[in-house]
C-alpha cells in the first residue's frame, strides 16, 4: 500500500500482558525529589557564556562568610530583580543541591546566631516561630554590594521552602509591610513582604506548595 492510501494508516495493536507489565514498572518509579530544581537550574544556565556564568555566580551565589567583607558600596537595586533572581536562579540550585549551605542545623536559634555573626540580615524571632517547618540550614550571599541570607526548611513531606532576607533600605520599591505579595515566578510560588528594615522573599522549592496558609494560620 502507498503512503497516500488512506487504508494504509497505522493500526495500533491491542495492549497485551507485556504492555501492562511495562506500564506498571514505569509507574513504580518516583522522580527524585530534586528533579524539578535540577531542570530549572539547568535552564538557568542554558545559553550562558563563560563570562556571563561568572557574573551570574558573582551576582547571585557569591558566598559571604563571617570573616569576609563585601568591598562594594551598596547601591539602590530593584527589588523585582532580587525577587526574580532568588526564585529563578538561587532556589533551583539550592533545591538541586548545587549550592552547599554554610551551616546545617535543625536549631533556628543557632542559624540566626551564625547569620548575626556574619553580619547578614536574617529572619526575626516572630518569623521563625511562624514557620511550621523543620530548619535544615542557612547560607549567606552578596548581591550588588548587599548581603542577604537564606534559611532553608523542610516540611513533613520533605518539601523544601526557602526564606530569603535582605535589607530593604537600599531596595527600590520593596514590597509592603501589611500584606505579603504572592507571585508565581519561574513556576515556583513566592511570598514577599517587608518588616522593619528588612525585606523577605519566601520561595517554595516545588510548584503547588500553598504559601498563603503560613500567613492565615490555616
Amino acid at each position: 500500500m502507498s503512503a497516500s492510501d488512506p487504508s494504509s494508516e497505522a493500526v495500533i495493536p491491542p495492549r497485551d500482558g507485556l504492555d501492562e507489565q511495562i506500564g506498571q514498572a514505569f509507574r513504580s518509579f518516583l522522580p527524585r525529589p530534586d528533579l524539578f530544581g535540577r531542570i530549572i537550574a539547568a535552564a538557568a544556565n542554558e545559553g550562558l557564556t563563560a563570562e556571563s556564568k561568572s557574573k551570574w555566580f558573582a551576582d547571585f551565589v557569591g558566598r559571604t562568610t563571617a570573616t569576609e567583607d563585601v568591598v562594594a558600596e551598596p547601591i539602590t537595586a530593584e527589588f523585582e530583580d532580587f525577587r526574580i533572581g532568588v526564585a529563578t536562579i538561587t532556589t533551583p540550585h539550592l533545591a538541586a543541591a548545587q549550592l552547599p549551605l554554610d551551616l546545617r542545623s535543625g536549631e533556628l536559634a543557632e542559624l540566626q546566631h551564625w547569620l548575626e555573626s556574619a553580619r547578614v540580615p536574617g529572619p526575626s524571632g516572630d518569623l521563625r516561630s511562624r514557620m511550621g517547618f523543620g530548619p535544615i540550614g542557612c547560607k549567606a550571599f552578596h548581591w550588588q554590594g548587599q548581603r542577604f541570607s537564606v534559611v532553608c526548611f523542610y516540611d513533613s513531606q520533605r518539601r523544601g521552602i526557602h526564606l530569603f532576607t535582605i535589607s530593604g533600605r537600599e531596595l527600590s520599591e520593596p514590597p509592603p509591610a501589611v500584606e505579603p505579595e504572592f507571585e508565581t515566578i519561574g513556576g515556583l510560588p513566592t511570598a514577599s513582604w517587608s518588616q522593619g528594615d528588612n525585606t523577605h522573599v519566601l520561595v517554595a522549592g516545588l510548584p503547588g506548595l500553598d504559601l498563603r496558609r503560613m500567613f492565615t494560620g490555616a
